[in-house]
């Protein structure tokens, strides 16, 4: 059996830090349930921006702001507690994020997380409707397959542990969970982007254009949400999901920043895996009429990574 990678080596770490430091917060802040989170959100923050090139910004605490004036998140028309974790690019404005305003414009914010020490399936669906508030803020293209099935910016959950007892457990219930939220969405662009949760695994988003069966008219368009493991058995081999969440990421964030490109393939290539999951299924009729119209005409396309014409997208 070969030796591990070291940077597997290097993940393994950061998975043993993240289990110490939930036992820890558990520990000394029981019955503080913000200091709690504010601890578990900047564990995350921490992994962030060690795993991040230089230049971006991963900031704890934040309300996104839409180009027509309204913040996300919203309760009853009213901005809610902030967002837990937002990645600003280089480019953002520096000044907006020195004055400690924690408002981000929302169509320059790449990706956005909810963090939870312990997760629950009401957090689950919680994070599938947020996605969908926050798919409603931001500017969508249309041109292509990979821009009208994918919203932006990156949104998901990270979780240091979960409610349920074993990790089979677990992923049966984070499935459920994470069906019931892709039940309740109109569009596959609404949907959460990942899951992760530290001692279970990570869930990532993966998008079909037009599906069918052989010898028949394709019709469909499939989203999934599934779990990174090595193979299609759902007792394989556990990739670690610190690992995952960190090669999904770069892969989603280089589709707008090719310079992350290179990295993002060297993770993939040494630890790449399967993915199954909970999937909901769409007519054709989603997509504009040119725009379906391309597709259908580009079904013989073949999959490459960061191709928005691609046959399966990630």
């Amino acid at each position: 059996m070969p030796e591990q990678h070291d940077l597997m080596t290097f993940f393994d770490r950061e998975a043993q830090e993240l289990t110490h430091e939930y036992e820890r917060i558990r520990r000394t802040h029981q019955g503080d349930n913000g200091t709690a989170g504010d601890q578990g959100e900047e564990n995350w923050a921490t992994l962030l921006r060690g795993w991040l090139p230089a230049g971006y910004h991963v900031i704890t605490k934040g309300a996104l702001l839409s180009s027509n004036g309204s913040l996300f998140p919203t309760v009853e028309g009213k901005a809610s507690p902030q967002i837990d974790i937002v990645i600003l690019p280089p480019s953002y404005p520096v000044g907006m994020i020195n004055k400690g305003r924690k408002v981000y414009l929302a169509d320059a914010v790449v990706a956005a997380f909810e963090c939870k020490l312990t997760l629950t399936g009401a957090d689950l669906i919680k994070a599938a409707r947020n996605a969908k508030t926050l798919r409603s803020m931001t500017r969508r293209l249309q041109d292509d397959p990979y821009h009208f099935l994918f919203g932006s910016p990156i949104y998901g959950v990270l979780a240091h542990s979960h409610t349920w007892a074993g990790a089979g457990s677990a992923m049966d219930k984070i499935d459920e969970y994470l069906q019931k939220g892709l039940d309740e969405i109109d569009l596959p662009h609404e949907m959460l982007d990942m899951a992760c949760v530290s001692d279970v695994g990570t869930w990532t988003a993966w998008k079909l254009p037009l599906v069918g069966r052989p010898g028949e008219d394709w019709t469909t368009v499939s989203a999934r949400i599934g779990r990174i493991h090595h193979s299609s058995r759902k007792d394989a081999e556990q990739i670690n999901p610190l690992y995952s969440m960190m090669t999904t990421l770069l892969r989603r964030m280089a589709w707008a920043d090719p310079t992350l490109r290179p990295i993002a393939s060297y993770f993939e290539a040494v630890k790449g895996g399967g993915m199954g999951g909970p999937e909901r299924v769409w007519d054709q009729s989603i997509y504009p009429k040119q725009l379906r119209e391309q597709i259908r005409g580009s079904r013989d396309a073949r999959q490459r990574q960061w191709e928005p014409w691609s046959t399966v997208l990630l």
